[in-house]
């Protein structure tokens, strides 16, 4: 069974070397010597203390928000209207359900158009003809 033989070892030459102490030379030869200056690069430079911020950043929360929203579609799942309502600004793609809240508004669901209030405002959200 070839597993079970024995694993013949080939005979290797024998590696010779020599140490040679920093700043001796090498004696000649064909040997390139190793340039130990290449490692004498900092790794971890050391950085300045970090700046502090300045400039005040403008307040970002108005009292109400513009909204950028797009009403994409209107389903009945169950008795129930569900409209999905695209919000530019975020990105982001919401189904709500006519009652629910809408980035903090109740909306109001009808056949072709989605409602809310919006500083005393009356939004309203229709679907349009042609695709976009």
């Amino acid at each position: 069974m070839w597993a079970a033989q024995p694993i013949s070892i080939p005979e290797l030459p024998e590696v010779s070397y020599r140490v040679v102490e920093p700043g001796a030379k090498d004696g000649g030869g064909d040997r390139q010597t190793l340039d130990a200056s290449v490692f004498e690069v900092d790794l971890w430079p050391v950085v300045a203390d970090p700046v502090e911020l300045t400039t005040e950043l403008p307040d970002e929360s108005p009292s109400s928000p513009s909204l950028d929203l797009e009403l994409i579609g209107i389903t009945t799942e169950r008795g129930k209207r569900i409209a999905a309502v695209y919000d530019r600004g975020s990105d982001r793609l919401h189904l709500v359900a006519n009652g629910e809240a809408l980035l903090g508004r109740t909306v109001r669901i009808q056949e072709g158009s989605l409602s809310f209030h919006q500083d005393g405002r009356l939004i309203e959200l229709a679907l349009s003809e042609a695709p976009r």
